[in-house]
């Protein structure tokens, strides 16, 4: 990440739309056998979560309210944070083939028509929701697999564009 953010960005470009790494990492380590076998080592989740968080933002929470605690997710158990990477890289991808639909997005979305997106996603996506398994939907609805390099790309642009980079 370039140093030219201010800590409040870096923060914001973390955790804001693309979060996931640390919480699903740590996540990840508290229901494995490894790190739950012992009451001490969960003890030290909010030490590991504050050397981790200065590993990849350079900075530390104030508090574990801040940090470890921030979150209602570690609550309702395991999966949440990992589940969130793969609708982004559905939703990046579902975007793509969108916008592939139609050459006139930009004009049409400035304009405040958006009816055409509704209907788009009713005939390719609502209609057979509930009926195919994600892998199945996605090439229903884009014509390939769940692609990452839609994703990639997308937060390329955004945050090329947001912070001029």
């Amino acid at each position: 990440m370039p140093s030219v953010l201010s800590i409040p960005q870096r923060r914001s470009f973390f955790w804001g739309e693309r979060g996931t790494i640390l919480r699903t990492e740590k996540h990840t380590e508290r229901v494995s056998p490894r790190f739950t076998r012992h009451v001490s080592e969960i003890e030290s989740l909010p030490r590991l979560w504050n050397e981790k968080y200065h590993a990849y933002l350079g900075i530390e929470p104030d508090s574990d309210t801040n940090g470890v605690l921030q979150d209602v997710h570690w609550t309702f158990g395991f999966g949440y944070f990992a589940s969130y990477t793969l609708g982004n890289l559905y939703e990046a991808q579902i975007y793509y083939s969108l916008r592939k639909s139609f050459a006139n997005f930009d004009q049409r979305l400035v304009t405040g028509e958006t009816a055409f997106i509704l209907e788009w996603l009713r005939e390719r996506l609502y209609t057979f929701g509930a009926i195919y398994q994600p892998d199945e939907l996605m090439q229903h609805i884009t014509g390939e697999a769940a692609n990452p390099q839609h994703l990639v790309q997308y937060l390329t642009k955004k945050f090329s564009q947001l912070y001029e980079l």
